[in-house]
């Protein structure tokens, strides 16, 4: 430093920052600040350090301290606020941002984070407009272009944001984030070769990519390369935005070696379509001779009570007996090796309990020569795909076509409220109070002739009990229903009715609709 002025051991540590030689750039910074205390750039230069180690709560505070000192930077409020943002506290970070445009109105990088905070927010058409703006300032910078691909995508247009992708890629070189995204827009279009071809040059630039090496999963099981695609899906614990907490547990993962007499905790991971889906699985568990544990949420347990080959039933969140093994639900096709052809399709494999069944035979009433038909038309919204599966009752309008049927509600949660407003002449009875868990649904599902529903639980429960379901999957739909036919193999008494266009319902609903008419009149 005595032979450095300070802005020169500034622009020094600068150097060792941007080559990411950090311990050398924090030394220097700290050195600054030894003879100078209040240098606001030195401070706000320690906490960006401190935010790529991973230390948000101190990043934070040396930045707040940066600008109690010297609020006149714009780059202090912008990188605060992107601090801010990712650790979710978007508010705060919404406020840093306006302070930094306030500043600076012509400052690209806050503009594409205002545009990322708001696209957090669900807000895309918003979060669309800063892109724009900071790409109009900056046309050079590769992530607005990126960004407002994903915002685009998520809009419904993959098309529209394929082009953004590549011109993100153009402007980036290796940008491993955005050829990503194009892989999974080619994906959702179900151009699943070209979507494999660009998962593999990001993980050949990047072979730890976890985000890629999950999407490549979803490709190969889509296309029935299950030995791959369940090595590959292993993945999904590493990717950032993986619904499922990583549980760290200590027990080792069963992979399919010998667990005679050990005991295992087998737990389930996503949404409660995927447990249903999965359970198939535990009295194959068993039946290698372990203790089996099984772990589920809430509204799954009076359903499971009794479950075929479970030793001990645990809910989600209470404490857990000892087990010396652990495998998530969805890593059990792994551990069996699944192939198509060996797809475990027995049903059913759940069983309503028969006092609730007669409850809701006696609840409903004496028959009427109509159709009983199960309704469910939305999903949980908190998860990222439910913008393509679930719908509007408005939507479901076509079915009221089928006089000889009687509607009966199965949905859950938010979208109960729209039974208020039914479409003309479509009579839905509602049964949402008296169904407070699983066990009540499969109870009613045994009284009813058919279940029609979007890709929720739903249909997985249907499919489960062995009742005939219809199910209406998006363009872009779960791996699980792969790309074609009106069957599929894990549920034999299900039938698929396709999206024939991305993101559109129409002649979806349409053909359903006319498929209902015609099996309530033949029934």
């Amino acid at each position: 430093m005595s032979q450095l002025t300070i802005q020169q051991a500034i622009d020094l540590a600068l150097e060792h920052h941007r080559a990411g030689r950090l311990n050398q750039a924090e030394q220097i910074y700290r050195q600054v600040l030894g003879a100078e205390p209040k240098n606001a750039w030195a401070l706000q230069l320690l906490g960006m350090i401190a935010h790529q180690v991973g230390n948000s709560k101190l990043a934070i505070e040396l930045i707040q301290r940066a600008i109690a000192i010297d609020p006149s930077p714009p780059d202090f409020h912008n990188n605060l606020g992107e601090i801010l943002r990712v650790n979710g506290r978007l508010d705060e970070a919404e406020q840093c941002f306006g302070r930094c445009l306030s500043i600076e109105p012509n400052f690209a990088a806050a503009l594409n984070n205002l545009g990322e905070l708001y696209r957090e927010r669900g807000e895309l058409e918003r979060a669309s407009e800063y892109y724009r703006r900071a790409i109009a300032l900056e046309p050079q910078g590769a992530a607005p272009y990126n960004n407002l691909g994903i915002a685009t995508h998520d809009l419904g247009d993959p098309v529209s944001a394929i082009d953004l992708y590549k011109k993100a890629i153009e402007l980036g070189g290796d940008y491993v984030d955005a050829i990503n995204n194009l892989a999974t827009s080619y994906l959702d279009l179900r151009r699943i070769d070209e979507a494999m071809k660009t998962f593999h040059r990001a993980l050949s630039l990047d072979p730890t990519n976890a985000d890629a090496h999950s999407n490549l999963a979803y490709a190969l099981l889509l296309k029935g390369d299950f030995a791959a695609g369940w090595e590959e899906y292993e993945w999904r614990w590493k990717c950032s935005k993986f619904p499922s907490p990583n549980r760290g547990f200590r027990q080792p993962l069963w992979n399919g070696q010998d667990i005679s007499g050990k005991r295992i905790l087998v737990h389930a991971e996503q949404g409660l379509g995927d447990a249903i889906h999965f359970l198939r699985y535990v009295p194959m568990v068993a039946q290698r001779g372990a203790h089996v544990i099984l772990e589920c949420k809430r509204e799954m347990i009076p359903m499971l009570r009794d479950y075929p080959g479970v030793n001990e039933l645990v809910t989600f969140g209470d404490s857990l007996p000892l087990f010396e093994w652990q495998v998530p639900m969805l890593s059990l096709p792994r551990a069996f090796k699944t192939t198509l052809e060996t797809i475990p399709a027995a049903v059913p494999y759940i069983h309503a309990d028969p006092s609730l069944v007669e409850a809701w035979r006696g609840r409903l009433g004496p028959r009427d020569g109509r159709l009983r038909v199960g309704l469910a038309w939305a999903g949980n919204p908190t998860q990222a795909i439910d913008r393509f599966r679930s719908l509007k009752l408005s939507q479901l309008a076509p079915l009221a076509e089928a006089t000889n049927v009687e509607f009966h509600s199965l949905q859950k949660g938010y979208a109960i409220e729209q039974l208020k407003t039914s479409p003309a002449g479509l009579s839905i009875i509602d049964h949402s109070e008296e169904l407070t868990d699983f066990s009540q649904t499969a109870a009613l599902m045994m009284n009813l002739d058919l279940v029609v529903s979007t890709c929720t639980s739903v249909p997985h429960l249907a499919g489960a009990l062995a009742r005939p379901v219809w199910i209406m999957v998006p363009f872009n739909g779960d791996w699980r229903w792969m790309t074609q036919g009106e069957s599929t193999p894990w549920y034999p008494t299900m039938r698929l009715f396709r999206q024939q266009k991305y993101a559109n319902w129409d002649s979806t609903i349409a053909h359903l609709a006319e498929e209902l008419v015609r099996y309530s009149s033949t029934s």
